[in-house]
C-alpha cells in the first residue's frame, strides 16, 4: 500500500514575509538551546522583547547572599583602601583609592571602576550564570567583560548610549548589564531609558559616531539628539526601581542614564557591567599590546589585571558561591 505523502505543517519558508522570518529564526534557534516547552516558550519572549525594546529585565536573577557578599566586599574596599582600584568622582576625574583624598563614597555619581579584578564577588555577579547565558543568547557567542562599574548613588548622569564611550574592537559587539543591589526607591534617582531607543539613527559628533579628542560636539548636544529622535518616534521614558537581585541588560546604543535624586539622602545601590564578545574584545583596554589572561565563568570570561595582577582576587567572599 502507498504511504500518502505528509502534508506540510508550515507556510515555506521562502515565501514568508522578512518579520514572520526573522520569527521562524528565533524559533528555530530557540528550539536548538532548550528541550523544555516552557523553557522555550520563556526564552522566546525574552529575545523578541530584548529585540523590540533593547533591554530586557530576569527578576530575582541573582541571589541576595552573593550581592552580600559582594557589598561586604566594597565595604572592605572603603574601610582599608589598599588596592590600586580605580576610583572616579566626575569627568575625567580618576585616582586609586590609596590616592583618593576624599573618604565620601556616598556621593552622586561616584564609582568604582573594575573591582571585579579584585572581588571573586564581584565576577560572579557580572558573568552569573542567568547573565551569561542570556548574553550568551544575544550575541550567540561567549561574553566576556569589559569594565563594571560600582554606584552607592544616583548618577544623576544625563541621557547617553554606551557605544560613544565604550568601543570594543568589533563596536557592534556591546551590551551592559545593572544589578540591583538593594531595592530602588523612586526618590533615589533611578536608572532610565527611552525603550526602543537602540534603533535610534545614530548620533554625529563631528568625527563620527564615537566621542574622541577630536569631537566638535558635546555630552549636551549628544543628550538633545537622544531626547529628540527619541521624542519623535514616541517612545517613552520609563524609570527603573527593581527589587534587590533585579538585572536589566540593555542593548549597547539604548539611550538611559540617571534620574535626578528627589531625596538626596538615598543610596542607589547597584553594580554595572559593560559586556562584548571574545573575538570582538580580544585585548583588554587597559593594555592593548598585552595577550590577556583570560578566567572563565559559566561560559563567560573576564580579563585578569594587565598591570596590577597582585590585586587579582584579593576579595575571597565569593569564592563559596
Amino acid at each position: 500500500m502507498q504511504t500518502a505523502a505528509k502534508k506540510p505543517l508550515d507556510f515555506d519558508y521562502a515565501t514568508l514575509p522578512w518579520l514572520d522570518k526573522i520569527l521562524r529564526e528565533i524559533d528555530r534557534y530557540v528550539a536548538s538551546v532548550e528541550t523544555d516547552p516552557a523553557a522555550q516558550h520563556k526564552l522566546r519572549g525574552q529575545l523578541l522583547f530584548f529585540m523590540h525594546n533593547g533591554y530586557v529585565v530576569l527578576e530575582r536573577a541573582i541571589e541576595p547572599e552573593l550581592i552580600d557578599a559582594y557589598l561586604a566586599d566594597v565595604y572592605d574596599l572603603f574601610d582599608q583602601r589598599c588596592l590600586s582600584v580605580m576610583i572616579s568622582a566626575g569627568y575625567n576625574q580618576y585616582s586609586t583609592i590609596r590616592d583618593f583624598k576624599d573618604k565620601d563614597y556616598y556621593r552622586h555619581g561616584l564609582r568604582i571602576i573594575d573591582f571585579h579584578n579584585s572581588s571573586i564577588a564581584a565576577k560572579k555577579l557580572s558573568l552569573h550564570r542567568n547573565l551569561a547565558r542570556f548574553l550568551g543568547h544575544i550575541f550567540r557567542e561567549a561574553p566576556v567583560v569589559m569594565q563594571s562599574l560600582t554606584f552607592m548613588k544616583s548618577t544623576q548622569q544625563e541621557i547617553h548610549q554606551d557605544h560613544a564611550y565604550v568601543i570594543a574592537e568589533t563596536p557592534s559587539h556591546l551590551a551592559a548589564s545593572w544589578i540591583a543591589l538593594e531595592d530602588i526607591d523612586p526618590k533615589s534617582g533611578p536608572l532610565m531609558y527611552y525603550a526602543g531607543s537602540h534603533a535610534n539613527p545614530m548620533f554625529d559628533w563631528g568625527d563620527g559616531m564615537f566621542r574622541t579628542a577630536n569631537s566638535t560636539k558635546n555630552e549636551n548636544q549628544f543628550a538633545e539628539w537622544i531626547h529628540q529622535r527619541s521624542k519623535e518616534r514616541g517612545l517613552p521614558l520609563q524609570h527603573h526601581t527593581p527589587r534587590k537581585g533585579d538585572v536589566l541588560i540593555w542593548h549597547g546604543t539604548l539611550g538611559h542614564g540617571g534620574a535626578l535624586a528627589t531625596d538626596p539622602s538615598l543610596t542607589r545601590k547597584s553594580y554595572v557591567t559593560h559586556y562584548s564578545t571574545m573575538s570582538g574584545f580580544t585585548h583588554d583596554y587597559r593594555d592593548k599590546n598585552m595577550k590577556p589572561f583570560a578566567y572563565e565563568y559559566n561560559g563567560g570570561f573576564v580579563y585578569r589585571h594587565p598591570q596590577h595582577p597582585e590585586d587579582e582576587d584579593f576579595y575571597k567572599r565569593g569564592a563559596k558561591f
